[in-house]
């Protein structure tokens, strides 16, 4: 199934269908019931437009929506929400596969005639002022969606679900569509009264069984799970049945369902055996069952964690299984194929590997760079690289889940693209982005394109793969930093109104926050915690004001602030500001494993350590003054990933463990040499967070004076964890 788009506009046309001629109606409205919000859109919009009302009776010629019409939708899909606009003789004809598509047939005839919703709310909605406004009499205009599965949702919680983003995105990709689910699914396949009277039916886990996970190679899981979909695929009207894993490992372990892995096939994040052939055949067997009772059903299973891997065995799916790409342990930076990134080479390869195995593929993407949704953010070259790949693919039906944080001030482009993909593969997308830029910006789009294709090109040619904030200084560079202020400023002098001021204004809220938080980064790295504290209550007021903002909603300030940007980085600071007189700053690049590594200069993704495994450890020397004898020193670590064991001069100080967790080994004095080198050495685990990228020592390391203060005289910060 594949999208068709036919916009049939001969220049030169000596005929045409007027439908306002100098504010004045030349045409009226006629909508049954299945049309009505459509009517009511286009009689808005025109009215906004030109001045003219169209009215929905008299002798004038008609436009027809929906029912009232006589022409046919010539192309189908299985979202059924296609469409077909087409002038007639002296009648414009706008008909759906559903009201969805009669809607969205509207819409795309305001486009063709300038008009754009590129955010929520107002400062999104740009219409142009036309006193006249015609249509070729060979208009034609004709869409249907390649994907079954629309589904844009927030991940920062309520303020995403407000009527201004329903109306966004029902006029960009016929709203909020979902056909089913792929979510986690075992724990609903087989009930737990079952289990408990069938304990072999649960998983078996270091030599017990346990309903973390099923057994998927019980013929009697198997046809009781199938009794449980087919069971739901009777009381409901969805598409898709989700069918996959619970989350969070412990997949069964007897040897039947260990034999059907493939003996040192590994997922590279984990180290873990790759899982997908008995995930994939197990929902293969499944849909063998449900199909013969529902044949236009599918099961939905998510290509995540231990089963991201393509199968090494299957070299078919049922017709009837879906699969979805959620690349949470690949690169969300850097799109398929980027030659900058191991992590998307694989993924480009785990594209064409799943798209040969069954004509349907969905893929869940991720809007923002896990855990980090305060700086400014670009994934244009990511989904257009995306976008090649499924296109080159020859994928039949698509799904599409973006999981997205209502940040616009640092994701707007990215966020409106995403939404446009979703309906169609087939979108130029240098066009597109051309039609953003200049539809939302206006006179400041030059400046503001500037902007954003800029930050753009330096994350998808930055070898940088870290989630999180981290490695973001690699980016935020000081030349980068300078002339996307350069630009915004610009931007704003050209604005030639309210509304392209109120969005370059968002652009520059977004820019604010990377230039507080570059400016913390760089105190946190000269252990200047007093100057990075007070730049951080700096960046937790604006992120208060960007968060008050209504839609669109500048950046939600759980996920951009308390959340994300205190666990990683804002602890830190507090913890730092804490600290007594710091006497010694150990360097920043130690050797680990026999090379020099940096620690807070970098991250494992950057340095080739994305894939390691097991323990590794880190040494460096030091010196500390002779005047320095006597003191009440401490060793401190501003964060690590995910446990150290630290040895001083030979002296065990013992473990420390904690996800970026500041901690401290008191009273360490004795064990030091005044005036003379020292040495430390760290051993650490592999990275609790395979998804991150990070590893190791992440934070500064110091020795200060004095004990830290006691957490009942720490300052009370402003927000709660």
């Amino acid at each position: 199934m594949k999208t068709i788009a036919l916009l049939l506009l001969i220049a030169g046309s000596t005929h045409a269908l007027t439908l306002v001629e100098n504010g004045t109606p030349k045409v009226r409205i006629v909508a049954k019931a299945d049309a009505q919000d459509a009517a009511a859109e286009l009689v808005r919009v025109i009215e906004e437009m030109s001045g003219a009302k169209l009215p929905v009776e008299g002798d004038l010629p008609a436009i027809m929506l929906g029912e009232a019409a006589d022409l046919k939708v010539e192309k189908t899909s299985r979202a059924k929400d296609g469409f077909r606009c087409k002038v007639v003789g002296n009648r414009l004809i706008i008909v759906g596969e559903s009201p969805a598509g009669v809607y969205t047939g509207v819409e795309r005839l305001l486009e063709s005639l300038g008009c754009g919703w590129y955010v929520p709310g107002d400062v999104g909605e740009v219409i142009p002022q036309k006193k006249t406004i015609e249509l070729p009499d060979n208009f034609e205009l004709a869409e249907v969606s390649n994907s079954i599965n629309r589904r844009f949702w927030y991940g920062g919680g309520s303020k995403g679900k407000t009527p201004a983003t329903a109306a966004w995105l029902r006029r960009m990709n016929g709203a909020n569509f979902e056909s089913g689910s792929w979510s986690h699914a075992y724990a609903g396949l087989i009930s737990k009264d079952v289990l408990k009277a069938h304990p072999e039916y649960g998983s078996l886990v270091r030599g017990k069984r346990t309903t973390k996970q099923l057994c998927t190679s019980n013929p009697d899981v198997i046809r009781t799970a199938a009794e449980t979909l087919t069971g739901k695929m009777a009381k409901s009207n969805a598409l898709v049945f989700p069918a996959g894993p619970n989350d969070g490992g412990g997949l069964c372990e007897c040897p039947e369902c260990a034999k059907l892995d493939t003996p040192g096939y590994l997922e590279p994040s984990s180290g873990k055996p790759a899982t997908t052939d008995r995930v994939f055949g197990f929902a293969s067997a499944l849909a063998d069952i449900t199909s013969k009772q529902f044949p236009d059903r599918d099961l939905g299973i998510l290509v995540y964690s231990e089963y991201s891997r393509v199968p090494q065995k299957l070299t078919k799916l049922s017709p009837n299984v879906f699969p979805m790409i959620a690349p949470i342990r690949r690169c969300r930076i850097h799109g398929p194929g980027n030659p900058n990134c191991e992590m998307s080479r694989l993924l480009q390869e785990e594209i064409r590997g799943w798209a040969k195995l069954g004509p349907k593929l969905g893929f869940y993407m991720y809007n923002y760079n896990l855990a980090d949704s305060l700086l400014p953010f670009s994934k244009v070259d990511f989904y257009k690289r995306t976008l090649a790949e499924v296109n080159a693919s020859h994928i039949d039906q698509l799904a599409w889940i973006f999981e997205t944080i209502d940040s616009w001030a640092a994701h707007a482009p990215s966020l409106w693209l995403s939404a446009r993909i979703s309906w169609s593969t087939h979108l130029d997308v240098d066009r597109e982005m051309e039609r953003f830029y200049t539809g939302f910006y206006g006179a400041a789009a030059e400046p503001l394109k500037a902007y954003w294709t800029r930050l753009d090109n330096a994350y998808a040619m930055t070898p940088m793969h870290c989630g999180s904030s981290y490695g973001m200084h690699k980016i935020w560079t000081p030349p980068l930093l300078a002339a996307a202020r350069a630009d915004i400023e610009r931007g704003l002098k050209l604005a030639a109104n309210d509304r392209e001021r109120a969005a370059v204004q968002m652009a520059e809220a977004g820019l604010v926050s990377a230039e507080l938080f570059m400016k913390i980064w760089n105190a946190i790295a000269a252990c200047d915690f007093p100057a990075a504290a007070a730049a951080q209550k700096q960046l937790e007021e604006h992120c208060k004001a960007m968060d008050a903002k209504p839609e669109p909603h500048w950046a939600h300030l759980r996920y951009a602030f308390t959340q994300y940007y205190m666990t990683f980085v804002g602890k830190v600071v507090d913890a730092g500001n804490a600290l007594g007189k710091i006497v010694v700053k150990l360097p920043d690049t130690w050797e680990f494993n026999g090379k020099p590594l940096g620690t807070m200069s970098t991250c494992w993704a950057d340095e080739g350590l994305t894939w390691f495994q097991g323990e590794g450890t880190y040494r460096t020397t030091f010196a500390v003054p002779a005047d320095a004898k006597g003191l009440d020193l401490n060793l401190w670590f501003g964060g690590f990933d995910n446990n150290v064991d630290v040895t001083l001069n030979g002296h065990a100080l013992g473990e420390k463990t904690g996800f970026i967790k500041p901690q401290s080994y008191e009273n360490i004095g004795a064990h030091l040499n005044y005036g003379g080198n020292n040495e430390i050495v760290v051993r650490v685990a592999a990275g609790s967070l395979a998804e991150i990228g990070t590893g190791g020592i992440m934070m500064p390391v110091v020795i200060y004076q004095g004990k830290a203060a006691a957490p009942d005289s720490k300052p009370k910060p402003a927000y709660e964890m």
